[in-house]
């Protein structure tokens, strides 16, 4: 610190000492700041806009009000929402559907002043706080209008108009095509892309020009106009029962139900029942949607602070609901996860007659993760908005009557969105929902075995990455340039920090700053991509040392956040319990969470050692079998391209055969990185729609001439493929989604990339899948004691004893490469398999 700051530090704290009133909270003489205030003074849009407080326009005589997000460069120049190109594309959809926009309807803004454009000439949309000061305008409208439906046009107005107190999102992604009973206006409420996204999308390399999508999307909300607004359910009808009889009573009569039940626990909200302390606090279970019964299982009387029912009647509840778990009642659930390795954990008895679980089946039908949650259901359903009414999270110190509707709406509406999803699955749904159904109990036993973990080697991970990041952390603060930074700062460089990063680098190093290496702030970018870039070209020793070092710290600190994961989900006998999801992924393969199992390092050499944590149960190995080119099989099963196909059945690896023509080197003689980049580099980007320029640009080392030359070869080889890809286009513009060879629907706006990869990259999975529910059934009826632990991606992790691996090795391969399905055609299947003696990391190949 120089003598300067010394000087004025010790001046600061005497005038500290001498008015202490100033720094203290009680003599602050500082007021508090106004509340904000919004509305136009504070907006001040109307001074910069030609069309100032753009009115509502239209008839409305079929009372429908259209809300967008606010006026662009032509309606401000007529002063008319809904002009222009946007405009005409909405008014030609609403000829299509018998709709005159200007007699029918009412059209306005949730903005009614033109925001202008930004800095590339495009008009702006309006910021959060120019919404906020024009909300009482969109109410004013909406007051005066009196829709029976509003129609909202992009995220922003779907934002505007749906308010909920729970925490669903609303966009325009998730929501375009659906229609909700809005209580608050007492109409229904539509949502829609913005006509001007389809026209942003037109004449596009990356989209189709699926503008059909807007009228699929208005025919379906403007089919609800005339219906009446369905009512939420009210608390009559649900039933808190504290009679311990009564209560065995009422679970012996659900037992023999021939009516779908549908059951909801309520748990102490800790992630998982397999940690200490896990505890189902309540459930309530219903037959009929009019009704439910409520058991405070292990809740207390707040009257009296004791529990509601005793430990011997708790006992006798729990045999109740056993018998009950275990009848044949066909058994509906919102999340078989949670209600049957709650059960199977916590009540010792497995579910049987499962039939239905609605998550899943919400994301069959509409194929978004957000949409499957019961409090979504619910609102689209009924437009009741429960889920943020109850905090449960001490559910101990709830009023009992909230709780009490809480989980019996629960169950309540479960039922209620069973009998509605089973309406609207039709045809190859159907069979696709029946085989998703069929696969939640085979994943949820791959998370109620879990997987050992190695707890003495998790700490040898922790120590080992550690000290190497502290070798990195050194290695940079070693050099000249932090050192000059410390000089000039009076402080230690955090390698953390991207703004001291971008100071070192850019500043002291006099790295140039390209345009390629500016954030939109224009300060020197310090991401991995451009940190990358930078190390590639640059002949400067210190950067090269610092962002060499930085890459492995970073790596390195990727590996202790896993780790410190794993230490917080294993359980008390060692093992982790990862859970498979199969609605979230929009291409219909599945995901994993807590922890992401799919996801354990592969690539990287060094994070990989951490695969050295898992382990088989003791006595036994691993055994892996994984699919061959399993993506491009099932792109020669959809495309029926002979030269692929024959290519598949001879043996041969089209990856080998393209790396090889990239690189004009022998197949023998292609490396495993040449291979890796023919691979992602080529063959999938042109199978998933990429340009030749991005793919000219994968591969600088190669003359472009000749990548032109291998591009165009590509479609002369494989002209059936590219013959699918047009029919999938011309298909997917009619239907305004793309369907799967298993049944599985995808819906649009869809990026040519999203368009071509899903109905591959889907069934792929499906594939795995089914194997997976073979497997299961198989080695049950083997009488082995091999088990399937985990899923991940193309293949699967088996643990076995070795005295059975080679009749498991021979079960589980005549599954895995057996036709199962008409589409697979003549398209063989094969795996390779790996084993692991000690671990997940130690796989070797095994001949088979």
């Amino acid at each position: 610190m120089s003598k300067q700051q010394v000087f004025f530090l010790d001046k600061w704290e005497i005038f500290q000492k001498e008015h202490p009133e100033k720094f203290s909270k009680k003599g602050s003489s500082r007021k508090k700041s106004p509340p904000k205030v919004y509305n136009c003074e504070t907006c001040g849009l109307k001074e910069r806009c030609r069309s100032p407080h753009i009115k509502k326009y239209g008839k409305g005589k079929k009372g429908i009000l259209f809300v967008g997000q606010c006026p662009g460069y032509a309606e401000d120049k007529v002063g008319i929402p809904f002009v222009g190109a946007a405009g005409g594309l909405l008014k030609r959809t609403c000829n299509l559907l018998d709709i005159n926009l200007d007699e029918d309807c009412v059209r306005t803004n949730i903005v009614s002043c033109y925001p202008g454009k930004d800095g590339g000439g495009k008009d702006k949309d309006p910021a959060d706080h120019q919404i906020k000061c024009c909300s009482s305008n969109l109410e004013k409208d909406i007051q005066e209008v009196q829709p029976k439906l509003i129609v909202c046009f992009g995220t922003l107005a779907i934002k505007a108009v749906l308010q909920t107190r729970s925490s669903i999102e609303f966009s325009a992604s998730m929501v375009h095509g659906k229609v909700f009973p809005y209580h608050k206006y007492n109409c229904w409420v539509g949502c829609s892309y913005h006509p001007a996204f389809f026209l942003h999308r037109k004449n596009s390399d990356q989209h189709p020009d699926d503008e059909a999508i807007l009228a699929y999307d208005l025919a379906n909300v403007l089919s609800r106009l005339d219906d009446p607004l369905p009512q939420p359910l009210t608390a009559e009808g649900n039933e808190c029962i504290t009679d311990p009889d009564e209560v065995i009573s009422m679970l012996e009569d659900f037992c023999d139900s021939e009516k779908p039940v549908a059951f909801d626990y309520e748990t102490n909200h800790m992630v998982s029942p397999y940690p200490e302390g896990a505890r189902i606090k309540t459930v309530a279970l219903t037959n009929d949607v009019d009704s439910a019964i409520f058991i405070p299982l292990d809740l207390k009387d707040q009257t009296t602070n004791e529990k509601i029912f005793n430990l011997e009647e708790q006992a006798m509840i729990v045999v109740a609901l056993r018998k009950f778990l275990q009848s044949d009642a066909p058994k509906v659930v919102q999340n078989y996860n949670m209600e049957e390795l709650w059960g199977r954990n916590l009540l010792l008895q497995p579910m049987n007659n499962f039939i239905h679980d609605t998550m899943v089946t919400a994301h069959v039908l509409d194929c978004h993760p957000r949409m499957t949650g019961l409090g979504f259901q619910a609102f689209e359903m009924t437009g009741h908005d429960y889920k943020g009414m109850v905090d449960l999270e001490d559910i101990d110190s709830r009023p009992l009557k909230d709780v009490c509707n809480y989980n019996s709406w629960d169950a309540r509406y479960t039922l209620m969105s069973y009998y509605r999803q089973k309406s609207r699955l039709e045809g190859n749904l159907i069979k696709f929902n029946d085989f998703f159904t069929s696969s939640i109990p085979v994943l949820a036993n791959l998370t109620d075995r879990g997987i050992k973990i190695d707890l003495n080697e998790l700490d040898n991970l922790n120590t080992m990455f550690s000290s190497e990041m502290e070798e990195c952390k050194n290695q940079i603060l070693s050099t000249e340039a932090a050192k000059k930074f410390e000089e000039e700062k009076g402080k230690e460089l955090e390698i953390t920090s991207p703004t001291q990063l971008g100071q070192v680098i850019y500043d002291i190093c006099k790295v140039e700053k390209t345009r390629k290496r500016l954030t939109p702030t224009r300060k020197g970018a310090t991401n991995e991509l451009v940190f990358q870039e930078i190390l590639n070209t640059t002949e400067d020793p210190e950067v090269k040392k610092i962002i060499s070092s930085l890459f492995t710290y970073r790596k390195n600190t990727k590996v202790i956040e896993r780790v410190a994961e794993y230490r917080r989900l294993v359980d008390s006998e060692g093992f982790i319990h990862p859970t498979y999801n199969l609605n979230i992924a929009t291409s219909f393969r599945s995901s994993s969470d807590g922890p992401n199992i799919q996801n354990v390092f592969i690539h990287d050499e060094e994070q990989k050692k951490f695969r050295r944590c898992i382990v088989p149960r003791p006595g036994h190995i691993f055994l892996e079998p994984d699919y061959d080119a399993l993506e491009v099989r099932v792109m020669a099963m959809a495309s029926r391209d002979p030269v692929l196909t024959q290519q598949i059945i001879d043996g041969v690896d089209p990856h080998r055969i393209w790396a090889s023509r990239i690189f004009q080197v022998p197949q023998d003689q292609i490396t495993t990185s040449q291979r890796y980049k023919g691979k992602n580099g080529f063959v999938f980007p042109r199978f998933y729609g990429s340009v030749e320029e991005s793919i000219i640009r994968y591969f600088p080392e190669v003359p472009k001439d000749h990548m032109l030359k291998v591009c165009r070869e590509f479609w002369e080889e494989y002209h059936y493929v590219k013959e699918w890809q047009l029919r999938t286009i011309s298909e997917y513009r009619k239907k305004g989604y793309v369907e799967l060879m298993t049944g599985a629907r995808r819906p649009g706006p869809l990026s040519i990339n999203k368009l071509y990869n899903t109905p591959i990259q889907g069934p792929a999975y499906h594939l795995l899948q089914d194997a997976l529910n073979k497997n299961e059934e198989a080695l049950l009826k083997s009488k082995t004691i091999t088990c399937q632990v985990a899923e991940i991606h193309d293949d699967i992790l088996l643990d076995t004893h070795p005295d059975e691996a080679e009749e498991v090795i021979e079960l589980v391969e005549k599954i895995m490469c057996s036709k199962r399905f008409d589409w697979q055609r003549n398209v063989p299947l094969s795996v390779s398999w790996d084993v692991g003696i000690r671990n997940w990391y130690e796989m070797e190949p095994l001949k088979v």
